[in-house]
């Protein structure tokens, strides 16, 4: 069977929706990847049978870009169908004439079928998988279809947003609205199963790197991919150092030290603006005034109120803030001047802003985010350039809106090919690991878990939703005021909201703000039990411990005691024993004197001594060891007390 027609009946049998096929591809795709092939080859493994398929007809760029969606459901941009077309030339499977490509071989195509049969089956399973869960779970009964358009839009989170420019910001097809609502229970799947590291984990992982990896092929320049970062300074926006400094989320944290490993590795720079700096400081000193604040409503006290840190910890780590950046390599440089010839009209920029959706609670975070890119542009001179790698200088934030502002904002600026000054933390990653896929980077993996915990947390929007609702609530007397301010400052309120109402505004009803309540009450009575518990438990192991550094010293002192009277008994020997040595020393002596020759005088004269000394010498022994006998015991214990210490 043709590989048109292996296709066509696919889709007949299985009535697959586009974003099911996408995910095969994808999954195809990775797996020839697997095999060390590089970007390019590998993705002339699918793109023959597409030309294969025009049967002697003439092929462009284009034709074979729509033909190839239409097998594949992925979409490639005509510059990198060029390029597949030039290479399948270059090796005689095409041939050009008059400006057109022909096909100028046949293509078996029978492996590459295979292939799309294990991927469908692998992806069937997990579609199985994540249906059971939801039903499960949340007691959500969703369609196989659903599911598979509900997945295709979580991977499609791993864009290439900076790109968006001129190129695609997915090979993934666009998707229909309304799809939120099942994300959440998408990225609740994620993190279960990523608990145990098992199939299923391995499944979910796989399709996000495919769809990494088929981001390498909407970059312009195919070859800039073999580029590093040698040419570029990183620098740094302040929701993306918080995570370095502070560390409020470990996931998050760990996402940002893996990129900044990425980078570095890469041989690019990483800087912070001196405003961007101060600001940091800001931030985290309005903090910890207001870490205690139960009305305190910013995504970052919530984050340190879910990590459990206090205020003591956050104030040492603010204290070494700029320590901590030097640790990492960051240089906090000079904030660049205004300089006319390089100057961006701001009013314009501020305007993208709004038009992008992006709203600021302080005007002064937003003349901080304008002092930036206007910045990013002093250091580039005005000069456009079209490829990271060339750029001079980026500035790296985790605010998707920003990104699309300075987009937005550049596109009228210099052109719709230069390169935005802007770009995500997460879309820098992923073109820094395409650089090194073979790389010891878990970098995939810490975003896809990164991700995972940002979709089961409220949005700032959802959040400030949820507090009016509660204010109302308050108002009418309905509940105790200390539940609902307990309500606004515990981490469980965020958990048990998306879990109600999964992440849905729609959903958030009176009837679910009293379930969460409701929940919410009885968690903390578990929690209390639990302590009640926990410190019961406490107590007993430290009795226990208590009881066995008893029976320890007990032990200590036995053995310290018995070497003690071991010693005392040894002394009382030794001087039993000279003692004894006197005596037999005088009847030796008496002996010797009455048997030689000396004179009868010295004779007598030492017979006549040497009872009374050894009388003297027989009363000091017997004094010794009477006095020894009644301190002994007195001995034995100052001795026990020196070997053990007080």
């Amino acid at each position: 069977m043709s590989w048109c027609a292996w296709m066509a009946n696919q889709r007949e049998e299985t009535h697959e929706f586009d974003a099911s096929r996408a995910l095969q591809s994808l999954a195809v795709l990775k797996s020839s990847l697997d095999f060390g092939r590089d970007y390019l080859d590998n993705f002339c493994k699918l793109v023959l049978p597409v030309v294969a398929s025009f049967d002697g007809e003439p092929l462009s760029s284009r034709s074979v870009a729509d033909e190839f969606f239409k097998n594949y459901s992925l979409r490639v941009p005509d510059k990198t169908i060029e390029l597949v077309l030039r290479r399948l030339a270059k090796r005689k499977v095409l041939t050009k004439q008059a400006g057109s490509y022909y096909c100028a071989e046949s293509v078996d195509a029978d492996d590459l079928q295979e292939m799309f049969r294990s991927a469908q089956g692998a992806n069937e399973t997990l579609y199985a998988n994540l249906m059971e869960f939801c039903q499960e779970r949340f007691g959500l009964s969703i369609s196989r279809d659903d599911i598979a358009l509900q997945f295709t839009k979580f991977v499609s989170r791993f864009g290439v947003d900076f790109l968006k420019n001129y190129i695609f910001r997915s090979t993934l097809p666009d998707l229909p609205d309304g799809l939120s609502d099942g994300q959440f229970a998408i990225a609740a799947y994620v993190r279960s199963v990523s608990e145990d590291g098992g199939d299923q984990y391995t499944s979910v992982m796989s399709l996000v790197q495919a769809h990494m990896y088929a981001n390498a092929l909407l970059c312009p320049d195919l070859e800039s991919i073999e580029k590093d970062f040698s040419k570029v300074t990183f620098y740094f926006d302040t929701p993306c150092l918080v995570p370095l400094v502070v560390q409020p989320d470990p996931i998050e944290s760990r996402a940002s030290n893996e990129l900044l490993a990425l980078i570095q590795g890469l041989r690019g720079k990483v800087a912070v603006f001196a405003h961007t700096f101060e600001e940091l400081n800001s931030v985290l000193q309005g903090v910890l005034s207001n870490l205690e604040n139960p009305r305190a409503e910013g995504a970052l006290v919530r984050d340190l109120r879910r990590a459990h840190l206090k205020a003591g910890d956050v104030a040492m780590r603010v204290a070494g803030a700029e320590q901590r950046l030097n640790e990492l390599g960051f240089s906090i440089q000079p904030t660049p001047e205004y300089v006319q010839s390089y100057q961006i009209d701001e009013s314009k920029l501020e305007a993208a802003f709004d038009e992008c959706g992006l709203h600021y609670k302080h005007e002064r975070a937003k003349d901080h985010d304008v002092n930036s890119i206007r910045s990013i542009y002093v250091i580039r001179k005005a000069k456009k350039y079209a490829r990271l790698e060339d750029s001079l200088a980026v500035l790296v934030t985790n605010n998707a809106a920003l990104a699309r502002s300075a987009q937005k904002f550049g596109r009228l600026h210099e052109g719709q090919e230069a390169l935005t000054s802007v770009v995500t933390d997460y879309a820098l990653a992923n073109v820094a690991w395409l650089k090194r896929p073979a790389s010891k980077s878990t970098m995939p993996e810490r975003e896809l878990l990164a991700a995972s915990v940002a979709l089961m947390e409220p949005s700032e929007k959802f959040w400030r939703h949820f507090l009016k609702s509660v204010d109302e609530i308050e108002r009418s007397g309905k509940y105790d005021p200390d539940i609902l301010a307990v309500l606004r400052a515990t981490p469980l309120a965020e958990r048990e909201l998306m879990e109600l109402t999964l992440g849905s505004e729609d959903l958030l009803t009176d009837s679910r703000i009293d379930a969460v309540v409701e929940r919410v009450k009885a968690r903390l009575r578990d929690e209390s039990a639990s302590i009640v518990d926990s410190e019961r438990i406490a107590r007993e192991r430290a009795e226990a411990e208590a009881d066995e550094l008893r029976l320890g010293r007990a032990r200590q002192e036995a053995r310290a005691a018995g070497f003690a009277s071991n010693i005392g008994g040894l002394i009382e020997f030794l001087i039993r024993g000279v003692h004894a040595a006197g005596v037999l020393a005088s009847g030796m002596v008496a002996l010797i004197f009455g048997s030689s020759g000396i004179p009868w005088t010295w004779q007598a004269m030492t017979l006549a001594l040497f009872p009374a000394l050894l009388t003297a010498l027989d009363a000091l022994g017997v004094g010794v060891i009477r006095h020894l006998k009644r301190s002994r015991r007195n001995f034995e214990q100052r001795l026990t007390t020196w070997i053990l210490g007080p």
